[in-house]
């Protein structure tokens, strides 16, 4: 899902802009009477805690980001190029999104142009169970500067940037930076000093695979940036958490169900749990009342993320990938061919190409035979077969 006006359709099925603005009188006094001081105990109920055994890189401002390395079996190729292959995942999505899809990417074939060095993934700041920092502010810029700053802690170069959703708009910044390290800020809004770095000898990224990347080919509504509007961002941040289980089930086809253990690692992170332990809410059935144990409670802290990110001004997506982008870099764009929040259809299609037209790189577009918006959950042979031809094809 990206951050546009499908987000208020999501919830406000038929809203129109007009209807928005109207509207946000109404939902601050919702949101007001909504979020009034809770009683619940705080003895009982605790942030949610990560896996046992997860991974962290701490960045600039002490920021820790929780990510998994997966290196492939076997002794590597030196006489082809070795790639890294680092996943992004997108709005209120998690590293496990990717569960499915490495395994394959881990088994991949003899090519006579590559080979996969290792595989990364991670939880964007604010998401999965990294940090949900305040001084952050949640753009997809400053979330791009946090990605390059994990791949320079992890020494990642030739790195394959493979983003889904507004993940895509993350990962062409992460390019954007390696391409003119000149306006690269550190996440507490610090420039970095320039880098004398040889573009085509040491580049930390090769180049962009991204999936169902609708977001980069539409631009936020102004409105939602607006000072008034925070409240009713909130309202809808907490609408979004409440509501993920249905939200994910309807991006997928109902042939191709999402599983409930995904939904699980995608809901967790958001959670309050007993004790310390979302897991075992049976051992303190005698600790917290019958209303409270039927309670969803949602982590607040991961509604004041969801709510920042839905209102932090973003400048046209489109600019990282025309203007910032090297042009030694390849861009492959893959939809999912029943996509249900941008297919790309006859009235999508031009959107795309106009935007494509101008770039200099080498580029296509291609799609995945019946999936939705979340193709790695829905096709992920068919996917990590197409990545390891586009990998073929672009290097």
């Amino acid at each position: 899902m990206t951050i546009n006006t499908n987000i208020l359709g999501s919830i406000f099925p038929g809203t129109n802009d007009t209807f928005t603005v109207l509207l946000v009188t109404l939902f601050t006094i919702v949101f007001l009477y909504h979020n009034r001081k809770s009683s619940r105990d705080s003895k009982y109920w605790h942030p949610p805690s990560p896996p046992p055994g997860s991974k962290f890189v701490r960045i600039s401002n002490g920021i820790k980001i929780r990510y998994e390395e997966h290196i492939p079996l076997g002794s590597s190729n030196e006489l082809v190029e070795e790639v890294t292959i680092v996943l992004i995942h997108g709005f209120l999505g998690c590293l496990e999104t990717w569960n499915l899809l490495i395994p394959l990417l881990l088994t991949a074939p003899l090519k006579s142009k590559f080979s996969i060095k290792r595989i990364i993934s991670l939880d964007l700041v604010g998401f999965g169970y990294s940090d949900k920092p305040k001084n952050f502010t949640y753009s997809h810029r400053q979330q791009g500067d946090a990605v390059y700053e994990l791949l320079e802690k992890l020494h990642v170069t030739n790195a394959v940037l493979v983003g889904h959703s507004s993940g895509t708009i993350i990962a062409s910044r992460v390019a954007s930076i390696d391409s003119s390290s000149s306006n690269l800020k550190n996440t507490d809004g610090s420039t970095v000093k320039k880098r004398r770095v040889s573009f085509i000898n040491k580049s930390r990224v090769k180049g962009l695979i991204l999936l169902s990347a609708g977001g980069l080919f539409q631009e936020k509504k102004n409105y939602f940036s607006w000072k008034i509007m925070y409240p009713l961002c909130k309202f809808i941040a907490k609408k979004l958490l409440q509501n993920r289980r249905s939200s994910l089930k309807k991006f997928h086809q109902d042939h191709h169900p999402i599983d409930e253990t995904m939904i699980r690692h995608f809901v967790a992170p958001s959670r309050l749990s007993l004790d310390g332990n979302e897991n075992n809410t049976d051992n303190n059935e005698n600790n917290v009342d019958e209303k409270k144990k039927k309670k969803d409670i949602i982590d607040k802290n991961a509604i004041e993320v969801v709510a920042r990110t839905i209102h932090v001004e973003e400048e046209p997506y489109a600019t990282m990938l025309i203007d910032e982008i090297h042009p030694s870099l390849f861009i492959h764009i893959i939809f999912g061919d029943n996509d249900t929040i941008f297919p790309n259809n006859e009235k999508n299609g031009p959107i795309i190409d106009r935007v494509l037209s101008s770039l200099r790189n080498k580029y296509s577009v291609n799609d995945v035979c019946d999936s939705d918006h979340y193709i790695q959950h829905e096709q992920p042979e068919q996917l990590a077969k197409l990545i390891f031809d586009l990998l073929e094809d672009g290097i």
